[in-house]
């Protein structure tokens, strides 16, 4: 979706909001302020002159998304020797027996604005049952603004199902509890 004002100095009148509703290679201009479309799809390169003969011009539809096979659960405990308010950031990856990788995000990394955190309990849906993990990565550091070094958790364990699973470094630890449940 594109989003366009008009201000009022190019139109008698009032400022007029627009959006573009894009799907494949078809364009539907829309008056937000109207809530109707203005006349029907066109044509990419008609709506947009300057796209004429351009790979966009004649774009396919996005892929949709894969089907969800299966949901879950995460409990994340971080510990970082020697600090109260540890601040994790980076993820946990699940590597899957095809080779593929799925990331978890643990947080991101806002330099010393990264927050305090001692657990994480993220959920999500997978493309992918429990029977397709191979393994878990740990890639999850401390931000610390004198050292720089902490690396709490770089490390891969391999899957064996609903549990937990620990890696632990001179620095600290991250442990990760999982249960992936199957969607029927």
């Amino acid at each position: 979706m594109v989003y366009q004002t008009i201000p009022s100095e190019f139109l008698v009148g009032t400022e007029r909001r627009l959006c573009y509703f894009v799907k494949g290679d078809r364009v539907l201009q829309f008056d937000l302020d109207e809530g109707k479309p203005l006349g029907g799809a066109r044509g990419t390169a008609d709506t947009w002159p300057g796209l004429k003969g351009t790979a966009y011009a004649a774009a396919t539809p996005a892929p949709g998304f894969p089907p969800v096979k299966a949901h879950a659960d995460f409990w994340i405990d971080f510990v970082n020797y020697g600090e109260t308010n540890p601040n994790p950031y980076g993820s946990i990856r699940l590597d899957l027996k095809d080779g593929s990788h799925f990331r978890i995000r643990t947080q991101k990394n806002m330099g010393n604005a990264t927050p305090v955190r001692t657990s994480a309990a993220p959920s999500t849906d997978l493309p992918f049952t429990g029977d397709d993990i191979a393994a878990i990565g740990f890639r999850v550091d401390e931000y610390d603004l004198v050292s720089a070094d902490d690396w709490l958790a770089r490390d891969v364990r391999e899957y064996h199902g609903k549990g937990s699973y620990d890696v632990t470094t001179s620095d600290g630890s991250v442990t990760v509890a999982m249960t992936v449940t199957a969607v029927t």
